[in-house]
């Protein structure tokens, strides 16, 4: 049974919002409601409301109330549906905030006898998910028609934006081309040319200089080369040929590099690569703040990145082949990002002193690896047996133990592939740290990434200390493995192979060398791993239950920081805001 209760009244609001179809109009009023079976609308209501997109009919439904509804079912539908804005974007005057007071409701076109009006449009957004739904009428005289869809919400830096002063003459001409369309258009289609015409026309302010005159400093389109490398015989040069702004509101922002690489051995031209990249998006103050009117320091920065860039692309740890210069040293090096800071902060001064949360103290350090113990081989199977049968190792320190399980390979409609377990003295256990298998970074319970960080290294320490190499064979590896020849099995066997220890660094499965460090705001590497700065219970990709939800969030004071102040730091501090 399902923990979901639904009154009547919620039950006849999510009818009367299913009753309205989704890409294609139907006539209005309907005919025929469609019958809703409760307890599977229960179950699907239970499994949706904690996913960032919101439950789709319960966003429809609470739509369709309006403000007129009762305020006991309006309550009802807003638990189920969550804030629609959290997240969405402050700024007085922005593209978000248009969108927070509705000014897409009622607005109406007509041709004689013929009208198309949107009902409502409302945004929808949580953790990394969002949508913009919309309802659409059309009207020739008596008949109506109505029909509802979606699209993905408008890029973080569009809902920054300030609001375009003609948008609602573009939203008007949006409606009247739909109007005039042989039959009715999608709703996705409406609502997306809806959400471009509150979107300025041009990039502006200090963006809009860095795209034309800043990339061309760079030496965007010219013959000269952004960077020469040599690799054995070989001589690669990197042009960049052009940089296209994405202009489309879910993509605004993306940078997409046009690149070209000419390769030389010795006078004779050997080969040309072009391809189109992308490239990190630029800050959304970028497109606030005003063009520079002093080139000095644009141009001190890029004669500071190009002597970084010779540097780095001369050191032995760096494959300098046309693979390389086309995506990783883009990736690494940062032009734009360099020359946009430079142009809005100058150059760097010292780097502030880091402040964690936690200290991790010599002496307590030293301490614990006199006391901490590996579990033995008896112990850890009946763990497995009891608690996790995917267990690798796990360690007992004062009463407290962690349960280390990387690669996890759970049952299936499952989806965490690494965990890891605490367990206090007395107590049980509880996951507090998963990852997400279609990105890859591991995310801690209470979603700080810093802290975590320490305790990570707490275990790498103890580890290291007392000589506890815990070796282990990566299936993700081994996947790889199976599907090349088996020509050298000692070799392919090695291969997979990784410790416990290598396990807590997390590191990027695509490691770049760091780029000098030439700048502290643009190139720290002190996060130079997978670690995400969010939770998995609120913030990650598995949907969980309310109850479960309440669950981790108890247990991030009961287990997770409670083992911290035991065992690392008892002046454990709270998280900045």
């Amino acid at each position: 049974m399902s923990s979901v209760e639904l009154s009547e009244a919620l039950i006849e609001a999510l009818t009367r919002a299913a009753a309205l179809p989704r890409d294609l109009p139907v006539a209005w009023p309907p005919a025929n409601v469609p019958t809703l079976d409760r307890d599977a609308l229960a179950e699907e209501l239970r499994r949706t409301q904690c996913l960032g997109r919101g439950p789709e009919l319960a966003i429809v439904a609470l739509a369709e109330a309006g403000d007129a509804a009762d305020p006991a079912l309006r309550a009802e539908l807003a638990a189920l549906v969550g804030d629609e804005f959290v997240e969405l974007s402050e700024r007085p005057g922005s593209v978000a905030a248009a969108l927070k007071t509705h000014v897409f409701d009622g607005l109406r076109v007509v041709d004689g006898a013929r009208a198309l009006q949107v009902d409502w449009l409302r945004p929808h957004l949580r953790g990394s998910e969002g949508a913009v739904h919309i309802a659409v009428r059309w009207s020739d005289g008596d008949v109506q028609q109505r029909a509802r869809g979606w699209v993905r919400m408008p890029s973080y830096i569009a809902d920054d934006l300030p609001l375009a002063p003609n948008w609602r003459a573009r939203a008007e001409a949006t409606l009247r081309s739909a109007l005039a369309a042989p039959r009715p258009g999608y709703p996705e289609s409406i609502a997306g040319a809806l959400l471009q015409a509150l979107i300025p026309e041009a990039v502006g302010g200090r963006a809009g200089w860095l795209l034309s005159r800043g990339i061309k400093l760079l030496g965007a389109g010219g013959d000269r080369p952004l960077v020469e490398a040599v690799a054995g015989e070989r001589r690669h040069a990197l042009h960049v040929m052009s940089v296209r702004h994405e202009d489309e509101a879910p993509q605004y922002g993306l940078l997409r590099w046009l690149v070209r690489v000419v390769t030389h051995e010795g006078d004779e031209l050997v080969d040309i690569h072009e391809r189109e990249v992308f490239v990190r998006s630029l800050a959304v103050e970028d497109y606030l703040d005003p063009a520079p009117t002093d080139e000095s320091v644009a141009r001190a920065a890029v004669e500071a990145w190009r002597a970084a860039a010779q540097e780095y692309l001369a050191r032995g740890d760096v494959a300098a082949d046309v693979e390389f210069l086309c995506h990783g040293f883009l990736r690494a090096s940062q032009p734009l990002a360099l020359l946009a800071t430079w142009v809005a902060e100058g150059p760097p001064g010292a780097a502030p002193a880091p402040s964690p949360r936690a200290r991790l103290s010599e002496e307590r350090l030293a301490a614990a690896a006199r006391r901490v113990r590996l579990l033995d081989e008896a112990e850890t199977d009946a763990l497995r047996e009891s608690v996790d049968d995917q267990l690798l190792a796990a360690l007992e320190l004062d009463g407290w133990t962690v349960l280390f399980c990387p690669c996890h390979r759970p049952a299936p409609g499952t989806f965490q592939e690494d965990r890891i377990a605490l367990c206090p003295p007395g107590g049980e256990f509880e996951t507090i740290l998963m990852s997400d298998p279609w990105n890859g970074h591991v995310m801690p319970i209470d979603g700080d990434a810093a802290l975590f960080r320490i305790v990570a290294r707490f275990w790498r320490e103890l580890l290291d200390r007392n000589g506890l190499g815990v070796v282990f064979t990566d299936p993700r590896a081994a996947d790889d493995e199976d599907d090349e020849d088996d020509e050298d099995d000692d070799e392919e066997a090695s291969a997979g192979s990784t410790s416990l220890r290598a396990w807590l660094e997390f590191p990027p499965s695509d490691y770049l060398p760091p780029f000098p460090a030439i700048d502290w705001r643009v190139y720290d590497r002190s996060e130079d791993d997978f670690i995400a700065d969010f939770s998995f219970w609120a913030d990650g990709p598995f949907g969980m239950s309310p109850e479960l939800q309440a669950r981790f969030e108890a247990a991030i004071a009961t287990h997770y920081h409670a083992y911290v102040r035991a065992l690392i730091d008892p002046e454990l501090a709270p998280r900045p805001e």
